[in-house]
């Protein structure tokens, strides 16, 4: 299964939505990683990575599985509107679709995360 499918076997409805104006933070390294967000409309940017994150878009997926705190700012660029799902729900949904799943997602993370802190170093 894909994990955009995983994603949209939630119940969606069930979680939090919170709304944020231009120029409002929505991410920045003091934010634990203990929720995942997924952008349902609007548009945020990442101006050091210059990145623009539209609907469906899930935000630093990387993160969120391999790190403590997310890594990057990003700001609403438009009126934007995220869905909030706290890790735990996530880690369970997961882990029924496979008891691996949550495992390897996080080894792959891990893994990616390290190779881009290296390539930065260099």
């Amino acid at each position: 299964m894909l994990f955009f499918d995983l994603v949209n076997s939630l119940p969606l409805d069930d979680y939090l939505q919170q709304d944020y104006h231009p120029g409002q933070i929505v991410l920045s390294r003091e934010v634990a990683t203990d929720r995942l967000l997924i952008v349902l409309h609007g548009r945020l940017y990442d101006p050091i990575c210059r990145r623009t994150y539209a609907r469906g878009s899930i935000l630093q997926l990387i993160e969120f599985f391999a790190a403590n705190q997310y890594q990057d700012l990003i700001v609403a660029k438009l009126p934007s509107r995220v869905l909030v799902i706290p890790r735990e729900e996530f880690r369970d949904h997961l882990a029924s679709q496979s008891s691996l799943t949550w495992l390897l997602a996080r080894t792959i993370s891990i893994e990616r995360l390290a190779a881009r802190v290296a390539d930065c170093r260099s």
